[in-house]
């Protein structure tokens, strides 16, 4: 019951789900509501200094209307080879008013930070204190990928410098990823509880 069937055509997108490792723009979008809309975006990537917000609506790809197109063929439109531009036409409500304009991006490599902390900073950084009097620290591991571990002991390290005195570590929402950083995340975590 959870094997799953990778065919030929689908290794690139499985890889690309796997490794968090992809060129494009650093959106997350669905068709949850019936609109192809902006989840949300990914720090430190093109889309995240273009203007572009969450909840935006992306009405059409390169000049190509979203309304009838599937996500997937919208990622496939919206991602493509390095340093080249996309043109997503957003229309965007602010209240009463709803604007519709263009932005151009230019694709690039985007790695997905597979940890995170509870709060992003103005400056695209992670706050990992979720309770700075009593030294908590809170990581949330949204994948298991070849970053996870060197990121995860970087983190710790800076925690346990700061004088951290419990950790909160999140697995919500992980969609997996590679078992030996599983395994080693686990490990890491034990020996992390040791030290505490």
């Amino acid at each position: 019951p959870f094997t799953t069937l990778v065919w030929p055509w689908q290794v690139k997108d499985f890889q690309k789900n796997l490794t968090q490792d992809f060129v494009g723009i650093g959106v997350q979008i669905s068709k949850y509501t019936g609109t192809l809309k902006i989840v949300s975006l990914i720090p430190n990537t093109p889309a995240y200094s273009s203007g572009l917000d969450a909840d935006d609506e992306i009405t059409a790809v390169n000049g190509e209307p979203t309304k009838d197109m599937s996500v997937d063929c919208a990622v496939s439109k919206i991602t493509g080879v390095r340093g080249t531009d996309v043109t997503l036409t957003i229309t965007r409500k602010d209240g009463d008013k709803t604007k519709t304009f263009d932005v151009t991006i230019t694709r690039d490599r985007i790695l997905v930070q597979t940890i995170k902390g509870w709060q992003i900073n103005d400056d695209g950084s992670w706050r990992y204190f979720v309770n700075e009097e009593n030294k908590i620290g809170y990581v949330q591991i949204t994948n298991f990928t070849e970053t996870t571990t060197p990121g995860m002991i970087k983190v710790l390290d800076e925690l346990e410098a700061q004088g951290m005195q419990g950790l909160i570590i999140d697995l919500r929402y992980n969609s997996g990823g590679y078992l030996q950083t599983a395994a080693e995340i686990e490990i890491g975590r034990a020996s992390c509880r040791e030290r505490v």
